[in-house]
C-alpha cells in the first residue's frame, strides 16, 4: 500500500521542493539540474521527488514523521516551518512538511527515535503484556487482529514492533486472554476467560512452547470453571504456579479463587485452598519473603475478615505477622 505525503526538501541552493508523493517502494535515478547541482529522483507511478542527498535511502514502511508515526529512525533537525529532517542508521533519508492539519507535531523534539512499528495496532483492548527477552513481547487481551494479522486474542511482536508469524497460533483462542507469564524455560502461562485453543478445549489455563505449540506436558485436565486473572511463578525452581481469579474448582477439586499447581498441572496438596476466598481475586504479587500477596473483591479468607486484601504464607495459611 502507497503512503502519500507532502514532502518538503531543500536543495543546495535552499530553494525548497514541495510535492504530494508515494514513499513506499520506487526506482531510484539521478540527474542535473540546470545549476549543474547532483540530485535524486525517486519515480513512482509516474509522480516523482527530488533530494540533493545521493545516499537516499527508503526503510519500508515509512508513513508520517510525528510522535505515535509508523516509522523507524532518528529525528535529526525540525524548524520553525516544521520542516525535519530524519535519519536512519545514520543516513539522512528525506525532510517532510508536519504542517498538514492532519499531523501532530507538539511533541516532536530533535533526536527523538521511532523503532517501534504498530501500523494500525489492535482492533481492543489488550490486558497482558510480558517481555519474551529471545524474541520481542508477548500480548494478550480481547483484540482479534493487529496491524491487519488475525491474531485471536494472543500475539508475539518482534522487537520493533512488528507482527512475529513464528508464533504460530493457528486459529488462536475463543476468549478473553488476561495474563500472560513466561518461564525460564520459555514456556508460555496463559490465562483468562476462554475455553479453547486452535481447536483444543483449554478451560481458562494453557501452556504453549515459544513456537505457540501447546505445550503437552502441563496437564490441566478439565481446567477451571471461572476466569483467571493472575498467574505467577512462586518458586525460584519454578516448581509451583499460582493461579487466581473467580474459579471455584480446578479440574474438578474445589480450589476457591486460588490454587497452587505443580509444573505438571496437578494441584499441590501442599497449599489448601478448598475453604480460601469467597469473592473474586484480581492480582498475586510476591513478596520477597516469599510470602504472597492477594487482592481482589474479597472480604473473607477460611472465614475469616480480609478485606480485598491479604497476604499469605508459602502453606497458604493467612499472615499475621508484621515483619
Amino acid at each position: 500500500m502507497k503512503t502519500t505525503e507532502k514532502i518538503s526538501l531543500k536543495l543546495t541552493n535552499n530553494t525548497p521542493i514541495k510535492q504530494s508523493v508515494s514513499i513506499l517502494g520506487g526506482q531510484q535515478s539521478s540527474f542535473e539540474n540546470a545549476n549543474n547541482n547532483v540530485l535524486v529522483q525517486w519515480d513512482i507511478s509516474g509522480e516523482t521527488f527530488a533530494t540533493n542527498e545521493v545516499t537516499l535511502k527508503l526503510p519500508t514502511p515509512i508513513t508520517k514523521l510525528y510522535t505515535g508515526s509508523n516509522i523507524k529512525g532518528v529525528v535529526e533537525s525540525l524548524n520553525t516551518m516544521g520542516v525535519a529532517t530524519f535519519s536512519y542508521e545514520g543516513t539522512i533519508i528525506y525532510a517532510t512538511n508536519l504542517l498538514d492539519e492532519d499531523v501532530q507535531t507538539s511533541n516532536l523534539c530533535v533526536g527523538d527515535e521511532f523503532t517501534f512499528f504498530i501500523g494500525s495496532g489492535f482492533n481492543n483492548t489488550t490486558f497482558a503484556f510480558e517481555i519474551d527477552a529471545a524474541r520481542g513481547v508477548l500480548v494478550g487481551g480481547d483484540f482479534t487482529t493487529y496491524n491487519g494479522n488475525v491474531s485471536n486474542y494472543i500475539v508475539r511482536l518482534l522487537e520493533d514492533g512488528t507482527y512475529d508469524a513464528a508464533f504460530s497460533i493457528g486459529t488462536g483462542f475463543n476468549g478473553r486472554v488476561l495474563v500472560i507469564s513466561k518461564q525460564t524455560d520459555g514456556k508460555i502461562l496463559v490465562g483468562g476467560e476462554f475455553t479453547d485453543y486452535n481447536g483444543t478445549a483449554a478451560n481458562r489455563i494453557i501452556r504453549l512452547n515459544s513456537d505457540g505449540s501447546i505445550d503437552g506436558t502441563f496437564v490441566y485436565g478439565t481446567g477451571f470453571n471461572g476466569s483467571v486473572s493472575s498467574v505467577i511463578l512462586q518458586a525460584l525452581t519454578e516448581n509451583t504456579i499460582l493461579v487466581g481469579g473467580s474459579f471455584n474448582t480446578y479440574n474438578g477439586v474445589i480450589v476457591q479463587k486460588i490454587v497452587r499447581l505443580l509444573n505438571n498441572g496437578s494441584i499441590d496438596a501442599t497449599f489448601p485452598t478448598s475453604n480460601a476466598f469467597d469473592n473474586d481475586i484480581q492480582l498475586l504479587k510476591l513478596h520477597f519473603s516469599g510470602k504472597i500477596l492477594v487482592s481482589g473483591s474479597f472480604a473473607n479468607y477460611k472465614g475469616v475478615n480480609y478485606n480485598r486484601i491479604i497476604r499469605l504464607n508459602t502453606d497458604a495459611s493467612s499472615d499475621t505477622t508484621t515483619a
